[in-house]
């Protein structure tokens, strides 16, 4: 019989750590199930790494069993080979838990795992990212639904909270649903928070407010809040924070917003504080639908960002109010736009939605009544001023449903300065004008 030769165990420390920076996810994990097989020694090194990344589909289903009962099964046994060998816990250190189809059975089957779920993060010491991703709106409560967080049961309630206390954790994901604003905001390693969802303020009321011990807050560095359309009472998510936890934002250096608004005080009050850290910016505020002001103010709705000493990149939305139109608004966004750190800007990007909520005004619009250039002049003039500008971006939208007729201009037409100066210096540029692609 021929005898394998025997590797050097820190020959094949290096091969798993050359694999693990070069493979793909599923070419890596054939090669740890491979490898896991030639010998103890290549089993003791690749098992770091095999368990390194957890990640647990719910509803998954199966074209030769019932709707997800595959899934359970190799669920149920990671869970409990884990439990029978807990020294495999302390391996984990990315964490995901994910539904990929609106299946009512993904739920039911998370709240039959949450016994051993629960024992399994009680195990774990070392987890850097967390992520909870759930397809569907995870229980609007504006529809009259519970949310995700309610519909769980108390077991996996308590392996979030155990996972988002672990003091490892630097990431925390979740999309579609959220968590208790209480089982992160004051965690004081994290790092990075993304949640897209309708609703993050349940339980918002028990918080205590730490507004004058701003070392009581996570450090977060990047902050995503996407597609947050709750509201209390008259008040945003964003104006609620802000008033209440402002310390959260106090070391922001990326900051994501799509959330309903209905001012810009919240957005200012997070440009005060962050003033001196934030780098990068993308804000799309979602209007809500109700009556305001038919002219804006410049002094009262436009945003200064003066004093934005660090910041290098903006991704801006706009769109008028409801029942305002783009001739009012537009000076506001103008002196928006004109406060930009313009000799320091490396990448611009906006959005303009010159009709917003004004579709009756659609079908009678057509191209010798409206002209986007007298818009997008403007703002040419304001970027080719920028001697830092690697990239800009700026997309004129008519309406996503439009279908009537419009003259369609190029780049040269929209934004002449800047496509020559963009030619000149190499800058990636992009002008559109029309309905939504």
């Amino acid at each position: 019989m021929t005898q394998v030769p025997r590797v050097p165990p820190e020959l094949i420390s290096q091969i798993v750590k050359s694999a693990k920076a070069t493979f793909d996810p599923k070419e890596l994990a054939r090669f740890l199930s491979n490898g896991a097989l030639v010998s103890r020694v290549w089993y003791d090194e690749t098992r770091p790494l095999a368990f390194s990344v957890v990640v647990f589909d719910f509803g998954r289903p199966d074209w030769n069993t019932p709707l997800g009962l595959d899934e359970t099964a190799k669920i149920r046994g990671l869970l409990h080979l884990i439990q029978i060998n807990p020294k495999l816990a302390l391996y984990v250190q990315h964490l995901e838990l994910s539904s990929p189809l609106r299946a009512t059975s993904a739920l039911d089957q998370l709240k039959a795992c949450g016994p051993a779920l629960l024992d399994l993060c009680l195990k774990l010491k070392d987890v850097t990212v967390f992520k909870i991703k759930w397809s569907g709106d995870g229980g609007d409560t504006r529809l009259g639904r519970q949310s995700w967080w309610f519909q769980v049961g108390e077991e996996i309630q308590s392996a979030v909270q155990h996972v988002c206390s672990l003091r490892s954790l630097h990431s925390l994901s979740t999309e579609n649903i959220s968590v208790p604003l209480s089982a992160w905001i004051y965690h004081p390693s994290l790092k990075v928070v993304s949640t897209t969802c309708h609703y993050i303020l349940e339980g918002k009321r028990s918080l205590p407010i730490q507004d004058g011990h701003p070392e009581k807050y996570a450090s977060l560095t990047c902050l995503d809040l996407s597609d947050i359309e709750e509201y209390s009472g008259n008040d945003g998510v964003l104006t609620i924070l802000t008033r209440d936890h402002i310390g959260l934002f106090r070391s922001l250096v990326d900051l994501t917003l799509s959330i309903s608004m209905n001012n810009n005080h919240g957005i200012r009050r997070v440009l005060e504080v962050c003033r001196e850290t934030l780098t990068s910016l993308t804000y799309r505020p979602i209007p809500i639908l109700q009556p305001g002001p038919t002219r804006l103010n410049i002094e009262y709705h436009a945003i200064d960002f003066s004093a934005m000493a660090a910041l290098r990149r903006v991704v801006l939305a706009f769109q008028p109010p409801y029942e305002t139109t783009v001739e009012s608004c537009f000076p506001v966004l103008m002196a928006t736009l004109t406060s930009l750190p313009w000799r320091q800007l490396e990448v611009f990007e906006l959005t303009l939605s010159p009709f917003g909520f004004r579709s009756d005004l659609l079908p009678n619009l057509q191209t010798p009544t409206f002209d986007p250039r007298i818009y997008t002049r403007p703002i040419d003039a304001l970027a080719v001023k920028s001697p830092t500008l690697k990239k800009f971006r700026l997309d004129v939208y008519l309406d996503d449903e439009y279908q009537g007729s419009y003259r369609q201009l190029v780049i040269e037409e929209l934004v002449p300065q800047v496509y020559r100066e963009a030619k000149r210096r190499g800058i990636v540029h992009h002008a559109y004008y029309g309905p939504v692609p």
